[in-house]
């Protein structure tokens, strides 16, 4: 039976993506296996970088972008794992009491942009990125699938069932956790705004309550 990768490899040529720049796994390849949580965020940031196919490359030597990559937020160079979004996505797997080099982590979106608003055409990748998406689920069969950035962009990935919402101390914003049909399972949904622009470190207590963990 092929792997998850080779069949999300076959997936993205057919798209046309596969030599595009971005990332398809943000985790290596050996998380694509029963487990918890699936983590995704909405796309690769940045201009630069490697393409879809080098990205399924690094994830099979086990590359971790959130611990092994220094990245480079408004042209400073940060130390390996230690820019923002890696720390904050660091703290949120040890809230879970995980490992992250242990968390398939991923993208709604594989195609690399500075903002969404600059992404060619956000919506259609989204929906070619689907079919991986679907694989990697199957893979993992998660019980909880842990989402950062508005979740209106989420809602093509999976049927929405019951969603509270609570406002996440940053003007407009909200977080939300509920539920979801994936594949036929029903899973946990948890979503807080993007952690780029939003300081989930310092907001410890709406991240717990998205998650579903009481309170320090």
């Amino acid at each position: 039976m092929s792997d998850p990768f080779s069949i999300a490899e076959g997936q993205l040529q057919s798209a046309g993506l596969l030599d595009e720049p971005g990332a398809v796994l943000y985790s290596g390849a050996s998380t694509l296996r029963n487990g918890p949580v699936y983590l995704l965020g909405l796309n690769p940031g940045g201009s630069e970088g490697a393409t879809l196919r080098q990205s399924i490359a690094a994830s099979r030597r086990e590359h971790n972008c959130y611990l092994d990559e220094q990245w480079a937020p408004g042209g400073h160079v940060q130390p390996k794992g230690q820019s923002t979004l890696q720390r904050r996505v660091q703290e949120l797997c040890k809230l879970l009491k995980l490992d992250t080099r242990h968390v398939p982590a991923s993208n709604l979106v594989f195609t690399r942009s500075t903002r969404i608003a600059t992404h060619s055409n956000f919506r259609s990748a989204a929906d070619a990125c689907l079919a991986v998406h679907r694989t990697f689920l199957d893979a993992i069969k998660p019980d909880l699938i842990l989402t950062y950035g508005n979740l209106a962009n989420f809602e093509g990935l999976a049927r929405l069932g019951q969603i509270e919402s609570r406002l996440a101390e940053h003007g407009s914003w909200k977080a939300h956790r509920g539920s979801a049909i994936v594949g036929g399972r029903s899973v946990r949904l948890a979503n807080i705004p993007h952690m780029s622009l939003w300081a989930s470190d310092r907001r410890e207590h709406i991240v717990r309550w998205a998650l579903g963990l009481q309170s320090n």
